[in-house]
């Protein structure tokens, strides 16, 4: 199954796991201009065009029983000359852990 998982409803994938809820998630990125690019471009034009990338992320959760979607977030960030994408990454991560709709 971990071979082809996309081939599986969320709720084929709850029942096999023996879960309730099945989380799961996408993220894509996309490199637009280098690095030094973007500092060329930066000290050019004073700040615009400053972006080196962007990243989306789409977090979703489905019932294991039903496969209806319970939950869904998606945000997308752009990334900087002075970040990198692992901070990108960690941005975003830190909205989704705002927004998750869990309690203790």
């Amino acid at each position: 199954m971990t071979d082809s998982l996309d081939l599986f409803t969320k709720d084929e994938v709850a029942k096999a796991l023996g879960v309730d809820a099945v989380i799961y998630g996408k993220y894509e990125n996309e490199q637009s201009k280098s690095e030094s690019g973007a500092i060329i471009t930066t000290v050019l034009f004073g700040g615009l065009g400053s972006k080196t990338g962007a990243g989306a992320l789409t977090m979703a959760i489905n019932d294991g029983k039903t496969g209806d979607m319970l939950w869904r977030f998606f945000k997308s960030m752009n990334d900087g000359i002075f970040s990198s994408t692992d901070e990108l990454i960690d941005r975003m991560m830190r909205k989704v852990s705002r927004n998750f709709p869990y309690t203790k």
